[in-house]
């Protein structure tokens, strides 16, 4: 499986989900891409809590890749999260929709903003960790994900990455009776009315191996 949202065309595999009337729209741009001339954003303007992409084209993976490039235009876009809120921007979920790997964009209470991973083990979840995240700047952030071989082994591991840097990373997982099914990108849940502004999204690239 490799599943690409790039600068090469505006027509994705992607299905557009948004609430009837929502102001906060994901959608195929022009504007702003790092490459190339396509990219995709998320515009929140305060009315509706979800709006994001849709792929099913992943079939009970057991490993589960997803990198992508994003860049939190507060200068001329004014995008602002208030201090302590934070919503969901990526979710892979299994085919009964329950949802095994989760990524949300937050603000700190010192303002920074970051990226945080939860995944779903077999009794309950986790958080893997979270990277700080620059503003007005393209990073380019991994998420990998492996089911584990089997009931008892527990060897299954998550991990997330900012750009080149040493991944954060949880093993020994209990998540053999997971598999993933579709993914979700954009503004996934969770959207607070008062977060405003844009963000960018390119070279988006899921996959089951290295």
């Amino acid at each position: 499986m490799v599943f690409r949202v790039s600068l090469l065309a505006a027509i994705v595999t992607f299905s557009l989900i948004a609430p009837v009337g929502a102001d906060n729209v994901v959608e195929i741009t022009k504007k702003n891409p790092e490459s190339g001339k396509f990219g995709a954003q998320t515009r929140y303007d305060g009315s509706a809590t979800k709006s994001f992409l849709l792929d099913k084209s992943p079939t009970a993976e057991s490993r589960y890749i997803a990198v992508w490039n994003f860049y939190l235009d507060t200068i001329s876009r004014n995008f602002s999260i208030e201090s302590g809120d934070r919503h969901e921007i990526l979710a892979a979920l299994e085919n009964g929709g329950r949802k095994i790997v989760r990524v949300f964009l937050g603000r700190n209470g010192k303002g920074t903003y970051y990226c945080m991973l939860r995944v779903k083990h077999d009794t309950g979840s986790v958080s893997v960790g979270r990277v700080s995240l620059k503003t007005d700047r393209w990073q380019r952030i991994t998420i990998d994900w492996q089911a584990s071989s089997g009931p008892g082994i527990d060897d299954g591991f998550a991990s997330i990455r900012k750009n080149n840097a040493v991944p954060k990373l949880v093993t020994n997982l209990d998540n053999d009776e997971h598999l993933i099914d579709r993914q979700e990108l954009g503004a996934v849940s969770g959207v607070d009315p008062k977060t405003r502004g844009i963000v960018y999204f390119d070279n988006f690239i899921s996959r089951r191996s290295p």
